[in-house]
């Protein structure tokens, strides 16, 4: 394969990527290398190659482009919205963590401060400090939410229980109401000040019902 010669880019252009891009994820960041698909009317293509962006064109209509990161810092990419600080990770991801069960997440440097986070098979970015970083923080997340299930079983202990169509329904002082297995998809049903929202396991409902605890 021959090699790829593209400009470095800043971050007017990365937002001008951004624009056009049909997409992105973690698996367009390698190295210092970052790829973009988009779709490709004439002045776009002939824009961003003036640029000295490298275009590899898909179809007619399609392309991606690549561009050197070497300029751009992590935390520019985060302020781009491109990769998530820790926290950030660990909020978006909340739900896959637990999903993930004990075993954690490989970890592997893309760069300084920047670490690709594989699990259940997919590849995830954040920008961290290393490893001991991102286990820890993963550890904690667990741990949170280990002791929301606790909180949770102890409320309901204490709830009102009415039978609404052969389901449990929990009420609380509150005014928070839970109506348990739906269906065999649906975890819960759970209602607050005339909003109510469906969760398909208990992760997604402990993660919502953290602003009750």
């Amino acid at each position: 394969m021959n090699a790829i010669t593209t400009v470095r880019a800043d971050v007017a252009l990365l937002n001008t990527l951004k624009e056009v891009a049909l997409w992105f994820d973690a698996s367009t960041i390698k190295n210092n290398w970052l790829s973009f698909t988009f779709m490709r009317p004439n002045e776009i293509f002939r824009t961003l190659r003036e640029q000295g962006v490298y275009i590899r064109p898909i179809t007619e209509f399609k392309g991606e482009a690549h561009v050197s990161l070497t300029e751009i810092t992590n935390e520019e990419l985060v302020n781009l919205g491109l990769v998530p600080s820790l926290p950030k990770f660990i909020a978006d991801n909340a739900v896959a963590i637990m999903e993930a069960g004990g075993g954690g997440a490989d970890v592997t440097p893309v760069r300084d401060g920047l670490m690709s986070i594989r699990m259940n098979g997919k590849r995830y970015l954040a920008v961290a400090q290393g490893n001991d970083d991102i286990q820890m923080a993963i550890y904690n997340h667990i741990e949170m939410f280990n002791k929301f299930a606790h909180q949770w079983a102890k409320w309901q202990a204490i709830a009102t229980v009415v039978i609404h169509e052969g389901k449990d329904v929990l009420k609380f002082e509150n005014g928070l109401t839970v109506r348990m297995e739906l269906t065999g998809s649906t975890f819960c049903q759970a209602g607050w000040q005339g909003d109510y929202e469906e969760f398909c396991n208990p992760y997604e409902f402990y993660w919502w019902l953290k602003k009750f605890f």
